[in-house]
């Protein structure tokens, strides 16, 4: 019998999403800074804005979001924000696409493994074409585009989310048990190339000595 995730949320309605976008990226407190980062571009370094943004973005939803809202008790948390019982984290860039780390794989299979969420939320902003774009999606909903790097690090290929990006309608959207497949299976190919990657590395140190 399948168990239910322990702090299974509820803001999983793409309508939801959509208002907490627009709620976020257009508050004043919000365009005034994004303009400010455009006046400072290439003067300061880009994690800089990114600490910023993600100060300011959990400022904003606990003002107007009120209790719904909480940190992390602990410092190296593997999210931002909590609203209600979904997890969220922030992410910054420039105009350059790469693929930052989004969390990690080991935390979020444990908790996922443990049932203790059933989603990871990704409050992304990026500069792209010119302009700011924010989007917040469940990275489970996105997992082609979410590679399980062998440093550990589950990250986010910009340059083909952004090429493909499309929002998935609730309907549409794969179940539960079908995500832990496809998580697993990911993690499975992540050791796989992990070990190969260390027998390399091992036969190299070794043909040092011969």
């Amino acid at each position: 019998m399948r168990r239910e995730p322990k702090n299974k949320g509820y803001m999983k309605i793409d309508k939801e999403l959509h208002k907490l976008e627009n709620l976020i990226i257009a508050h004043p407190k919000m365009v005034e800074k994004l303009n400010l980062i455009l006046e400072r571009k290439g003067k300061e370094t880009g994690q800089r804005f990114s600490t910023e943004i993600e100060e300011l973005i959990i400022k904003i939803l606990k003002e107007t979001l009120g209790n719904r809202v909480s940190s992390p008790s602990e410092s190296r948390a593997m999210y931002d924000v909590k609203i209600d019982n979904d997890i969220f984290n922030v992410k910054f860039g420039m105009e350059k696409m790469g693929s930052p780390n989004v969390v990690s794989v080991e935390r979020l299979m444990n908790e996922i493994g443990n049932n203790h969420i059933d989603s990871y939320y990704l409050i992304k902003v990026k500069y792209v074409n010119n302009i700011f774009d924010l989007k917040i999606f469940d990275i489970l909903d996105y997992l082609n585009y979410i590679p399980f790097a062998t440093d550990k690090q589950a990250k986010i290929e910009e340059s083909k989310f952004y090429k493909n990006y499309s929002p998935i309608l609730d309907k549409s959207k794969l179940d539960f048990i079908e995500k832990k497949r496809i998580l697993l299976e990911k993690y499975e190919d992540m050791y796989i190339r992990r070990s190969k990657k260390d027998i390399k590395n091992q036969n190299k140190t070794l043909n040092l000595f011969d």
